[in-house]
C-alpha cells in the first residue's frame, strides 16, 4: 500500500444500512493521515475522504450506497485526479484530489473498520481489490460485470465465458479447454452458498440457461470436472 503513484480499490459491499459513518475501507496510520470509503456520511452520501496532515478532501456522490443489494463500488487516483465509480459508472470526480495527496504510507490499513471510533461495517465485502494502477472507466465496468461478454481465465487450463453479463432471461454458458474433459459439472450458488441451479455440460458446446426465475442479484457460477475447478460471478438483473 506505500508509496504508488496511482491506486484503484475496488470492491463489492452488501450494506445493511443502519447508522452513518460506517467504512468500508479505512487506509491510513492515525486519525491526521487517512483515506477511506463510507457508504453513508453524515450528509446522507456515498463519500470518499482523504487527509495526509491538512484538511480533509472529499469526493460524494449524491445518495448512499444502495443497502439490502450487492453493490459495486470502486474509487480510482492518479495524477489527474480521483475518481469515484457505482455499479461501473462514474458518479463523481475530482481533479483536485490526486496522487500527489496520497503520500501516506499507510500502516493500519483496514476493511469494514474506522480510523476512528466510528461502527463497524454492517453488511458483507467480497472480491476487495487493490490494483498499483489508476483503472480505466472500461476496465471498472468490467469489474462490475456491466460490459458486455466479459472472458474471465480463471485457471490456466480452460477458460469459462458467460454472456449476457448481467443476464436477463437467458444465459449462456461455454466452456472451453485443450483437453478432452468429457462431462463437466456447471452449479449457479447464491453468495450464501446455496445450490439453485446445476447442469452437465461439455468443452466447446453451447449451453443456455433459464435464469428467468432466478431474483436480481449476485451469484456464483462453478463448473467442475476431473481436472479443474472455475468459478465466475455472475449478476443476475430483469
Amino acid at each position: 500500500m506505500a508509496n504508488q503513484n496511482e491506486l484503484t480499490i475496488a470492491t463489492w459491499a452488501y450494506w445493511n444500512g443502519s447508522s452513518s459513518w460506517q467504512r468500508i475501507f479505512d487506509f491510513g496510520n492515525d486519525q491526521t493521515q487517512y483515506m477511506f470509503l463510507t457508504p453513508r456520511s453524515g450528509d446522507g452520501q456515498l463519500r470518499f475522504g482523504i487527509k495526509n496532515g491538512g484538511a480533509e478532501q472529499t469526493l460524494n456522490g449524491t445518495t448512499p450506497m444502495p443497502y439490502l443489494k450487492w453493490t459495486h463500488v470502486a474509487i480510482t487516483l492518479s495524477t489527474t485526479g480521483a475518481r469515484l465509480y457505482v455499479n461501473g459508472i462514474q458518479i463523481a470526480e475530482s481533479s483536485t484530489i490526486t496522487s500527489a495527496s496520497f503520500n501516506l504510507n499507510p500502516a493500519l490499513n483496514y476493511i469494514g473498520r474506522s480510523q476512528f471510533s466510528d461502527p463497524l461495517f454492517n453488511g458483507r465485502i467480497d472480491d476487495f481489490r487493490v490494483y498499483n494502477y489508476a483503472l480505466s472507466a472500461n476496465e471498472i465496468a468490467q469489474l462490475a460485470g456491466t460490459a458486455s461478454g466479459i472472458e474471465n481465465m480463471t485457471d490456466s487450463k480452460g477458460i469459462l465465458f458467460l454472456s449476457p453479463v448481467p443476464a436477463k432471461n437467458t444465459l449462456q454458458v461455454n466452456y472451453s479447454s485443450p483437453k478432452d474433459m468429457g462431462e463437466s459439472a456447471l452449479s449457479i450458488h447464491q453468495m450464501s452458498g446455496k445450490l439453485v441451479m446445476s447442469k452437465n455440460v461439455v468443452a466447446g458446446e453451447d449451453t443456455e440457461l433459464n435464469v428467468s426465475a432466478l431474483p436480481d442479484g449476485i451469484y456464483m457460477v462453478r463448473l467442475t470436472n476431473r481436472q479443474e475447478s472455475l468459478a465466475q460471478k455472475l449478476i443476475v438483473k430483469h
